[in-house]
């Protein structure tokens, strides 16, 4: 055979049998220094090693599917460059995400982060406690893509109304209206929870501060689960200790591991998960559909079908 697939991902050998079948044109080879890159036109995964492969020029690269959702770390500019194309697992987080967002609502709107704090020290708290009932809230989502549909979707089941943002305008199912990009200061202004799932590009870098904390609805809720790097963490804490918002949850951060010393983690009004709102319990049988997809079309000469990177957009 005078082509090659290189799988990086740790799948087991009945699925790379079943990625042999779908691509019986293609040597499958799963170790990066078995690799011929003269062959290689298809890699499953990715390794920091493949930017030396792509500077070289030296390759036969075609296509590469991340196993993550995120290319904000990627050398997009050279992918372009080299003619390569890239498709992400943009999508295959949907519920996780989602159910992640609400359970950071709900630990704060509930009051279980205040019992669980009291009951470590054995203390009743009830009388101190102003639980948050969401039905009726407004919730602004900027990012109004599938995850952030998802999102609508269950914010409609707790009844909350619902206002979506994205590079459009366009109303979308479980949206009672979208606003543009441009419009964000006005989306927010009426938003009792604000939730960011955007990609990190360079529009979106440092989107975040505080001109727009300003034009939020005062004693928001602020949930990020997009990137870190689009919210400038310093007016954050700035917009929290002026009370422009009420509280803030955040999984994504500028810097990650987030260093040990940051105020963040022992901000009162700040809930911090560590990059885990994504995190599910079948990762790799959750994405085997959309490799397979995606393989699928490639080997038929179609177009990728699940989530093509623009790499224009950087998104």
């Amino acid at each position: 055979m005078s082509k090659e697939l290189l799988v990086l991902i740790g799948y087991e050998e009945d699925v790379l049998e079943t990625f042999r079948e779908m691509a019986s044109e293609y040597q499958l080879v799963s170790e990066f220094e078995e690799a011929d890159f003269s062959k290689v036109e298809i890699v499953l995964g990715w390794e920091e090693r493949l930017v030396d492969v792509l500077e070289s020029g030296e390759h036969q690269l075609k296509w590469i599917q991340l196993p993550t959702a995120g290319v904000d770390k990627l050398p997009l500019d050279l992918l372009a460059q080299e003619g390569v194309r890239l498709t992400s697992a943009s999508g295959m987080h949907t519920h996780s995400l989602t159910e992640s967002i609400f359970g950071m609502l709900l630990a704060r709107t509930r009051g279980i982060l205040q019992s669980v704090e009291a009951s470590k020290a054995s203390r009743w708290v009830q009388e101190e406690i102003e639980p948050v009932v969401l039905f009726d809230k407004s919730v602004t989502i900027i990012g109004a893509g599938k995850i952030g549909t998802e999102v609508a979707h269950m914010a409609k089941a707790f009844g909350m109304q619902t206002t979506g943002v994205n590079r459009s305008g366009g109303q979308i199912d479980g949206f009672d209206k979208v606003y543009t990009n441009d419009n964000l200061a006005e989306a927010v202004a009426e938003a009792d929870v604000v939730i960011n799932i955007l990609p990190l590009t360079p529009e979106t870098t440092g989107l975040f501060n505080l001109s727009l904390f300003k034009q939020f609805k005062p004693g928001a809720i602020f949930v990020n689960v997009g990137r870190g790097e689009s919210v400038v963490t310093a007016d954050l804490l700035t917009a929290l200790d002026q009370e422009l918002l009420s509280f803030a949850a955040l999984d994504v951060f500028e810097e990650e591991p987030l260093p040990a010393e940051s105020s963040v983690y022992t901000h009162s009004k700040i809930l911090v998960t560590p990059h885990i709102a994504g995190f599910m319990d079948d990762y790799l049988g959750t994405l085997r559909p959309i490799i397979e997809e995606n393989l699928q079309a490639f080997i038929d000469r179609e177009e990728l079908p699940v989530s093509e990177v623009d790499l224009d957009r950087k998104y």
